[in-house]
């Protein structure tokens, strides 16, 4: 059954496009669909979430380029009422915050604290691939290795 959610989301995925959650509704589709979500929380007046548009956009780019099955979103918090308050209910404090999601789940002392280029993502990103113990199966897996390159 693993393996067919893993087929279908790789088909289903647009990953070369980072995902604009502009909806409760909108995220919550997206984080129960989804196996592996990887995710921007930002400010649009915060200079760090500014500066880190153009390398999100990139690692979105780059994971899609290596067919690695995870979707990389992005949410405004400050605009909307809704996306304020679904901020506040995920514990997001800071901006920019990056998080990793694994079958709707996050926690929230684990978020990505590294560096902020599309190597460091990439190499993160591997982490919690592995770390969460994908079956070694479809293009990126090798010996339940995750391939980036």
């Amino acid at each position: 059954h693993r393996a067919h959610m893993y087929e279908s989301t790789v088909m289903n995925i647009r990953p070369s496009k980072v995902q604009n959650i502009t909806s409760i509704f909108q995220w919550e589709k997206l984080a129960l669909k989804y196996p592996w979500v990887f995710v921007h929380f930002y400010a649009p007046w915060a200079i760090h979430s500014k500066e880190l548009v153009p390398i999100w956009d990139a690692f979105s780019v780059e994971a899609s380029r290596k067919t690695i099955p995870l979707v990389v979103a992005q949410v405004d918090c400050v605009t909307t009422v809704a996306l304020k308050d679904l901020c506040s209910s995920l514990k997001i404090r800071a901006f920019p915050t990056l998080r990793w999601y694994s079958n709707g789940k996050a926690d929230p002392g684990d978020d990505y604290k590294g560096a902020r280029n599309v190597n460091a993502l990439l190499a993160y990103t591997k982490q919690k691939l592995v770390s969460n113990n994908l079956a070694a199966r479809g293009p990126i897996f090798n010996n339940n290795e995750v391939r980036l390159n």
